[in-house]
């Protein structure tokens, strides 16, 4: 898991991100990136 806890952002999933919400907001995440609303491509859920 190195490559994911990393803070160089070694596999670039920083700027590929469309989107950036708290876990609690996985639903609500989800469901934006299934309908593309709002331009989600990819998003990044912070715990």
């Amino acid at each position: 898991m190195p490559l994911l806890t990393s803070p160089d952002d070694v596999l670039g999933v920083d700027g590929f991100a469309t989107h950036r919400m708290p876990l609690d907001d996985a639903p609500a995440a989800y469901e934006a990136f299934q309908r593309k609303t709002d331009g989600t491509i990819k998003v990044l859920l912070k715990p």
